[in-house]
């Protein structure tokens, strides 16, 4: 069966300014590999990388759906997305629906 996920990287600069990169890949350890050998994306290239956040999907249209949302955030609600989350290992494609608020 074929995973999917999304995933955050803190990317860090020579001068040493701070970004997020948001993508999705179906292998989370070779997609890690290559931003940090420098293989991964050009916005990566000659920056260090630190895996922040992941998520788990069942299909590639919900993990890309997810992707798109991320990547519409702020950088700093991406930053609370991502203190909020203790353990990413156990997030699913349930979290990454909106819920409503009660009301």
């Amino acid at each position: 069966m074929v995973e999917f996920f999304v995933y955050m990287l803190e990317v860090t600069a020579p001068d040493g300014a701070r970004s997020l990169y948001v993508g999705s890949t179906n292998s989370i350890e070779r997609r890690y590999a290559e931003h940090a050998e420098g293989c991964g994306a050009r916005y990566t290239r000659n920056k260090a990388v630190k895996l922040v956040f992941y998520q788990h999907f069942s299909t590639r249209a919900a993990a890309i759906r997810r992707e798109q949302q991320l990547k519409r955030m702020s950088p700093a609600k991406k930053r609370v997305l991502i203190d909020d989350i203790f353990e990413n290992e156990f997030l699913t494609e349930d979290d990454a629906k909106p819920r409503m608020k009660a009301g």
